[in-house]
């Protein structure tokens, strides 16, 4: 039972009884006493560790059980630091869902990564990812722009194709989008260096000259900061309409916000 014994059978073992036993001068017979105690002992603590061990497995397993999808939002949610809530995402990845991804991620986005280790590199982070990925052709407008604004916060490029498979989603969605949702995936895109391509740009535009009344400054200030960097032209007449909206809502801008 034990992982020493490969490396120390019981010859082995006796032979250095046997050799502290010449060095002390003890009773004969003493030595091969010693290699099996010493053999029993081993076997015991292995035994105990392998319990010891055995039973946190067994309980984590009954309590990922039991675990309701609203559990499981609730315990991501009220995770204590990315260690935890990556531990949780691995132990329970089988059944993630939408509202669980968009928890996850956004937890990341605004607690920030609080360890030493990118999280490019953690199995968690890259079953999140993963998981994420499967499930795109699900998820709503909203889902999908807290995907893309999540990943941008964290510096996680996911791959083009990745980001490709967001945007066809997003694109599918486009009407049913809220400006705010809008907004975060140019500004994502953006800060992930990715083109969307001109024609769901286009699509953004018109989507957003119908409601330019619901963005509020700073989400004014971003998509246009947004189609700058994507190197965009929206044309003057949504610029246009964009500078009497935000002429409207002057008093409420951010310095940050005038500034972009």
């Amino acid at each position: 039972h034990s992982p020493l014994l490969p490396a120390f059978p019981m010859p082995v073992l006796a032979a250095a009884a046997r050799a502290w036993h010449k060095a002390h001068k003890m009773p004969r017979g003493v030595p091969v006493v010693i290699a099996i105690v010493a053999v029993v002992l081993a076997c015991q603590l292995c035994r105990k560790c392998s319990e010891a061990f055995a039973f946190p497995r067994q309980l984590s397993r009954k309590k990922r059980a039991r675990v309701t999808p609203q559990e499981l939002t609730g315990h991501l949610k009220s995770a204590q630091s990315s260690n935890h809530l990556l531990f949780l995402v691995e132990e329970n990845a089988h059944m993630l869902n939408q509202h669980h991804i968009s928890t996850a991620l956004r937890w990341l986005a605004k607690g920030a990564n609080d360890t030493d280790v990118s999280l490019s590199d953690d199995p968690g982070f890259l079953t999140l990812v993963g998981r994420t990925s499967e499930q795109l052709d699900t998820f709503r407008a909203q889902a999908l722009a807290t995907v893309l604004w999540s990943l941008a916060k964290v510096e996680h490029h996911p791959g083009d194709g990745f980001l490709r498979a967001v945007i066809r989603a997003s694109a599918r969605q486009i009407s049913s989008s809220q400006p705010h949702d809008l907004v975060q995936s140019l500004w994502a895109c953006a800060r992930l260096e990715y083109h969307p391509g001109d024609k769901f740009l286009v699509a953004v535009v018109r989507r957003s000259a119908d409601s330019l009344a619901q963005f509020d400054p700073m989400d004014l200030a971003n998509l246009l900061w947004s189609f700058a960097r994507l190197n965009f032209h929206p044309g003057d007449s949504f610029l246009e309409a964009i500078l009497v909206e935000s002429g409207r809502k002057v008093s409420r801008f951010a310095p940050v916000d005038i500034a972009n």
